[in-house]
């Protein structure tokens, strides 16, 4: 029987795009947080990739990310940048990777509530009978599976 988390608060808030584990890429941009990150490149337009940049949460950022005009074929791009912060992320913290490395041999699902299943697998009663793609929980297991993909950006 495989061990599940299917909720990423509490004792596993750190595996969430909105914990406050920012980090920095290869051109030197500093992020707050994965959510910010992923929100902002969705946008090649500068006004708007400042304002997400400068969101003071990671909840506003994703709220600006919605509003904000999206680059062409944002569909075929999104896994990869989801993957690249995810990487930075967790490059980036050694105690949230060894974290992450310990859930070896658990199924990781983004369970939600707010309708979300791309990314995760929303448990309302309105989604009740979609089985969400949970492409977030997907990578995390992928980084736990090819822990080389983590070495230090």
């Amino acid at each position: 029987m495989t061990k599940v988390i299917d909720s990423f608060t509490g004792d596993f808030e750190y595996l969430s795009n909105f914990s406050a584990h920012g980090f920095r890429e290869t051109n030197g941009a500093c992020w707050k947080t994965n959510e910010h990150f992923y929100q902002a490149a969705k946008t090649a337009h500068p006004e708007w990739r400042k304002k997400i940049y400068d969101a003071r949460t990671p909840a506003l950022a994703r709220e600006l990310g919605h509003l904000a005009p999206i680059i062409g074929k944002w569909d075929t791009r999104q896994l990869a940048v989801m993957m690249r912060g995810l990487i930075y992320k967790f490059s980036q913290h050694d105690v949230i990777r060894e974290k992450l490395f310990s859930l070896d041999g658990y199924r990781l699902i983004e369970g939600n509530t707010w309708h979300d299943n791309f990314w995760g697998d929303c448990r309302c009663k309105k989604c009740e009978k979609i089985t969400g793609l949970n492409n977030l929980g997907g990578m995390l297991m992928i980084l736990i599976e090819f822990p080389n993909m983590l070495k230090e950006i």
